[in-house]
């Protein structure tokens, strides 16, 4: 009776979860301006690629096809390392780099 009833409100907790937590995903009718190429073989490691128009968002590469995908809340793709990064680590957005720091990364790395 204990395992049944463990079960039972282990249940409830999942679908009340899932009610309170948003999908990350990126609804079927938001606008995309920019329109990423994507290789068209897969190569051992998956292609990401940052969206310019958002930096919340990114694209997944499929076989040619690119999937925009939404990171999680709060945070931004950080294009350098192809991962959802706090903004301040990200580069993308420059309001979250009043002091330049990326400006400065990214210039140390063309000498």
């Amino acid at each position: 009776m204990k395992v049944i009833t463990s079960l039972v409100i282990f249940g409830l907790a999942a679908i009340a979860y899932a009610a309170v937590v948003p999908e990350l995903s990126v609804p079927a009718d938001a606008k995309v301006d920019f329109e990423p190429q994507c290789p068209v073989v897969n190569g051992p490691n998956v292609t990401l690629i940052a969206n310019p128009d958002n930096c919340t968002t990114y694209f997944s590469c499929d076989m040619g096809k690119a999937w925009e995908m939404a990171c999680p809340t709060g945070l931004h793709f950080n294009d350098k390392e192809k991962v959802c990064d706090w903004p301040e680590c990200a580069c993308c957005d420059p309001a979250y780099d009043p002091e330049k720091k990326c400006e400065e990364k990214s210039e140390e790395k063309s000498q």
